[in-house]
């Protein structure tokens, strides 16, 4: 039996929670200074799931960055859509990456982002994050599970984060997949600003108590109508917000 001796305690610099279904904050990982979300083209990307994580980074002032996993399952054309689909990151700022484990140099541009980083793996079950962390430490032979084939969901493999050392100076946790993520308890205004594209047009509403859903005089909304916030993002913001509402 392994046994492991604490030799010092570190201050945290970040914390990255989620709410549990009983509304308290449950800690994934610590001094974390980069969020990977990982996709896959099964099970289906989920922009809501995408947002609620990059609320998290923006919320702890972290970096994040989008991989979109098992490349090698699309042709030209689905993955021309899928980055088209994604496009909307890359404008606000946010890298958005392919990578593969079954192609030669399929994790280059994962590695090169993941240099000199403290990142740890999230997304959904069955996207591919321990497959990914296994083709990068080959020698750990972590478990894998294949998609449900009825629903094509993932399934639960990993059940505690872990972190693991690379030779890049690069640190990376890999975290057991959810099918939903809330991040810690925030509040309007803290919503607001994990929306990075939000923030030139926040205090510029008629209204100071603007909900952004339909008032008159809504920056937010008459941004999105110039083409400055995508209507997939504000739309996310109203159902998150709307949830934090039936909280009160």
């Amino acid at each position: 039996m392994l046994e492991g001796v604490v030799t010092a305690l570190i201050d945290r610099q970040t914390v990255l929670t989620r709410s549990t279904f009983s509304e308290s904050d449950k800690p994934l990982a610590a001094n974390i200074s980069q969020l990977i979300i990982v996709l896959a083209p099964q099970p289906e990307p989920s922009e809501y799931l995408i947002d609620q994580y990059l609320i998290a980074a923006e919320r702890i002032g972290i970096k994040a960055i989008i991989v979109i996993n098992k490349a090698d399952l699309l042709d030209n054309e689905q993955k021309s859509a899928l980055h088209s689909r994604f496009q909307t990151y890359e404008k606000i700022g946010y890298h958005v990456v392919f990578a593969s484990t079954k192609t030669d140099n399929g994790l280059q541009p994962l590695l090169e982002n993941l240099t000199g980083e403290t990142s740890i793996l999230v997304g959904q079950s069955g996207v591919g994050k321990s497959s990914l962390t296994n083709t990068l430490l080959p020698e750990l032979d972590l478990e894998t599970q294949k998609l449900s084939e009825k629903k094509q969901l993932g399934q639960h493999t990993t059940s505690a984060s872990t972190l693991y050392f690379l030779d890049n100076n690069a640190r990376l946790i890999d975290s057991p997949g959810v099918r939903s993520f809330r991040p810690g308890t925030i509040e309007q205004s803290m919503l607001e600003n994990g929306y990075r594209e939000f923030k030139p047009f926040l205090g510029h509403c008629k209204f100071s108590n603007c909900s952004h859903s339909n008032e008159p005089g809504c920056a937010l909304i008459e941004a999105c109508k110039n083409g400055d916030i995508a209507p997939i993002r504000l739309e996310n913001f109203r159902h998150i917000a709307s949830k934090l509402k039936e909280k009160l």
